[in-house]
C-alpha cells in the first residue's frame, strides 16, 4: 500500500452513473482503493485491514460483497494465476459505460466520511454551473437553462430570477430520488462546506393593507400559495402598504472545483 493520495478528479457523470444506480457504497471502494494504491493489489488481506477508516465497510463480508460488485461492473479486474487485482482508469470505466462528459469534479480523501453527500453536492454545483455557463452566453432558450425559471408575472423583468438556484423537484429529476432524501442531502452537503445556500424572495406586488390579503391570494394562486407571504412596509413612498414576497427556490452556490478531463 502506497502513501495514500489526498487528492483526484472524479468524472461527474460517473458521480451521475452511480447516484442513479444505487452504487454509491461500491463507488466509495472504489474511489478509497484509487487513492490506496498504484493500480495494482495483491489479495483482499492487502485492502480490507489498512483501508477500514476509508472504504466505509463495517464488516469483511460486506466489503468482500462490493469487492466483488466492483469485479462484475469491470470497475476492478482480477487475475486469478497471480492474485492480483487490477483497478481500472476513470477513462477506461467511463468508455465501458459509455459515459461522455468530461467534467470532473475535485475531490479530497476527507469527503470519504461524507461521501453521499459528496456525490450530491458535485451533481447539483454541476448543473449550476451548466445553468451558469448558458446564461453567461445569453442562451436564454438553451436547452440547460431550466424552464422552471419561466415566470408568467408581467411585472418580473426576465423570464428567471438574476441568480442560479434550483428546486427540489430538479434535485429529484437529477439524483432520481425522493423530495425528502434530496432536502436532507441538500442541508447535510451545506453542513460538510460542500455547496452553500441562499434564501431567495421576490415582490410579487405591493398592495393596500387589507384584512382579507391571504384569503384572496388562495383563490388568487391555489398551486403555489404556500410559498407566499406578506410583511408591511414601514418606510418609503408604499409605507402602510402590504408587500406580497414568493419563496423561490434557495441559491445555490457550490463549494466544489471542476475542470474539464484532459484528453
Amino acid at each position: 500500500m502506497r502513501d495514500i493520495q489526498q487528492c483526484s478528479w472524479i468524472p461527474v457523470s460517473l458521480l451521475h452513473y452511480a447516484q442513479h444506480n444505487s452504487l454509491i457504497d461500491e463507488l466509495r471502494l472504489y474511489v478509497a482503493l484509487k487513492l490506496s494504491f498504484s493500480g495494482k493489489i495483491r489479495g483482499k488481506k492487502s485492502m480490507f485491514e489498512p483501508m477500514k477508516d476509508l472504504h466505509g465497510a463495517k464488516s469483511r463480508n460486506t466489503f468482500n460483497k462490493r469487492l466483488e460488485k466492483l469485479k462484475q461492473l469491470n470497475w476492478i479486474g482480477y487475475n486469478n494465476a497471480s492474485g492480483y487485482y487490477f483497478i481500472r482508469s476513470y477513462e477506461r470505466v467511463g468508455s465501458d459505460l459509455g459515459l461522455r462528459s468530461s467534467t470532473c469534479a475535485e475531490f479530497n480523501i476527507r469527503h470519504l466520511t461524507n461521501f453521499r453527500m459528496f456525490v450530491f453536492a458535485a451533481i447539483v454545483g454541476k448543473k449550476i454551473k451548466s445553468i451558469e455557463y448558458a446564461r453567461r452566453k445569453r442562451k436564454g432558450e438553451h436547452r440547460l437553462v431550466p424552464k422552471y425559471w419561466e415566470r408568467t408575472n408581467p411585472s418580473l423583468p426576465l423570464p428567471f430570477p438574476n441568480y442560479t438556484g434550483l428546486p427540489v423537484s430538479a434535485m429529484m429529476e437529477l439524483t432520481g430520488k425522493a423530495r425528502s432524501w434530496c432536502s436532507d442531502l441538500k442541508n447535510l452537503a451545506e453542513e460538510a462546506g460542500l455547496l452553500q445556500t441562499k434564501e431567495r424572495l421576490i415582490t410579487v406586488d405591493v398592495v393596500p393593507k387589507n384584512p382579507y390579503i391571504k384569503e384572496w391570494l388562495r383563490d388568487e394562486y391555489p398551486d403555489c400559495y404556500g410559498r407566499f407571504s406578506t410583511k408591511i412596509i414601514k418606510r418609503g413612498k408604499h409605507a402602510g402598504m402590504v408587500r406580497i414576497l414568493e419563496q423561490m427556490p434557495d441559491e445555490i452556490i457550490p463549494l466544489i472545483r471542476y475542470r474539464k478531463r484532459k484528453r
